[in-house]
């Protein structure tokens, strides 16, 4: 089985990126209100980018929606970025969302 390069796992970073940017633009303050996806949210960085002035407001969806779940933001994060590792790599990504 072949790994793809760290070249090629940041260019489907950024594919996924310039993807995502057609959907984005805005707060979108009704996901941050509604049950889990307010963490989901966060670690994806939907509410704000890092170094947007809004970065503060992500991180703190962030750790507060994770407090009903008994699960520290940090780790959620972690965890998720570890479901999300191959995403876009047609050979393991199969069924991952």
């Amino acid at each position: 089985m072949r790994f793809p390069s760290a070249a090629r796992e940041r260019e489907c970073k950024r594919e996924e990126a310039a993807i995502a940017r057609q959907y984005l633009g805005r707060v979108p303050w009704e996901m941050v209100a509604w049950g889990h996806l307010p963490s989901h949210e966060a670690q994806h960085s939907i509410i704000a980018t890092e170094g947007s002035r809004l970065r503060w407001l992500s991180e703190l969806v962030g750790h507060l929606s994770t407090i009903p779940l008994l699960l520290p933001c940090r780790i959620a994060w972690i965890t998720h970025e570890q479901h999300h590792a191959h995403a876009n790599d047609p050979n393991l990504g199969k069924g991952r969302t």
